[in-house]
């Protein structure tokens, strides 16, 4: 359990320290009181001014957080899980958990096995399927063999979905039907240039992948905010350039009925969590929408809770992707520093019924020691089919502790 004893002031550190450790044990206010050496009203009030609540709720909503832990992991009696997490009783866990959670634990548990039914079959899993091989047959057998039925379609055969011709999209859609794949967006390179290159020459890029959504069966396509010199910060100058662009997409975008979806990439104008923002609350809208990348703001040194919580709501897909903020290197899913288990369970949390798609970058490897969540990949990985395997496996290892 995560506690907040770090954010607040020495002196009630210890006082933290006791409650995490003995929460679910009885616990005396004045025992509280004689670990620094204070009164009960001077406890009650360094509680107050510091967490907002007295010592008495500060306890009771360690212990709340707890038994809602055991009610989502456990089958086990709810008077059993009232003594492990420190309530005197059933009754009166019952009764703490409607004044905090507004809802009973017996109900907080069916919630939560439906909530948990659902993440585990959850089927709007997607992925970069060209990262396990060139050939669209040999990524289509393996998505098969993984029980994924969505692919988002980037290279096809070795050549660009943005070069493909008329021609060769329908033998790709043939190929898609025999498999029983579909599409979840293009992934696209649009706007993935330079912002002093001429613009004219790059939108029969945008209308050819729009043609490409259209004959395989998807409204969504992956794109960019163009990137610039990295020897200096974006002048407002190219931001207007940028915003120019983007608009004449977008208008397009509507004249065809499909939705473009902005992904922040190491960069591009839209690489950190504010100027993702800057874009959405000028363009957010039925045609332009957001991709979140976790990996992709450590790359850029960007605290990605931080950045979930400005973007949440124009969120509408979701790259699955981690990165290590030493180094920038890609990691899969809950081995690095972008929050993926803590992200996923927000998401899921406030609605989300979006696609997940894998973009593993993960090169071949002997396999990856001290990561984040203290846990060691051993197993060796020599191409790149067990790369995405690697990655669909980590993936559904979060969803199952969500």
């Amino acid at each position: 359990m995560e506690t907040m004893k770090k954010e607040f002031i020495q002196e009630l550190a210890p006082v933290l320290d006791y409650i995490e450790k003995h929460y679910t044990e009885k616990i005396l206010i004045s025992e509280l009181c004689n670990i620094i050496h204070v009164c009960d009203d001077k406890l009650t009030r360094l509680f107050k001014k510091q967490l907002g609540i007295t010592p008495t709720e500060y306890i009771i909503q360690m212990r709340i957080a707890r038994s809602m832990e055991l009610l989502k992991t456990t089958s086990l009696p709810l008077e059993e899980i009232a003594i492990m997490s420190g309530f005197a009783s059933n009754s009166y866990m019952t009764r703490c958990f409607k004044q905090k959670v507004n809802i009973t634990p017996g109900k907080y548990r069916e919630e939560s096995m439906r909530r948990k039914e659902k993440i585990m079959n959850y089927t709007l899993i997607s992925g970069f399927s060209d990262e396990i091989s060139p050939s669209i047959k040999e990524q289509f057998e393996e998505l098969n063999k993984l029980g994924i039925n969505y692919f988002e379609p980037r290279g096809i055969d070795g050549k660009n979905i943005s070069k493909l011709t008329e021609e060769e999209m329908y033998a790709l859609k043939e190929t898609m039907d025999k498999y029983g794949i579909k599409v979840s967006s293009i992934g696209s390179p649009v706007a993935k240039i330079q912002i002093t290159e001429d613009f004219e020459p790059h939108m029969p890029v945008l209308e050819n992948v729009v043609k490409a959504a259209k004959i395989l069966g998807t409204k969504y396509i992956r794109m960019f905010s163009f990137y610039h010199s990295k020897d200096y910060d974006w002048t407002e100058e190219e931001r207007q350039e940028v915003f120019r662009r983007t608009q004449i997409m977008i208008d397009y975008a509507k004249e065809n009925d499909v939705i473009l979806l902005h992904e922040n990439e190491k960069g591009i104008y839209g690489d950190t969590a504010d100027r993702c923002l800057d874009l959405m609350k000028h363009f957010y809208g039925p045609n332009y929408k957001g991709v979140f990348d976790p990996a992709n703001f450590i790359q850029t040194g960007e605290d990605t809770k931080r950045a979930y919580e400005m973007l949440r709501p124009y969120t509408e897909y979701m790259h699955i992707k981690d990165a290590l903020f030493s180094d920038g290197s890609v990691v899969p899913a809950g081995y690095g520093d972008g929050n993926l288990e803590y992200i996923l369970r927000e998401l899921f949390a406030s609605g989300y019924e979006g696609f997940l798609s894998l973009e593993p970058h993960l090169t071949v490897f002997d396999g990856f020691k001290d990561l984040e969540n203290g846990e060691e990949i051993t197993k060796k990985i020599t191409n790149q089919t067990e790369a995405f395997e690697l990655a669909h496996e980590s993936l559904m290892k979060i969803l199952d502790r969500i």
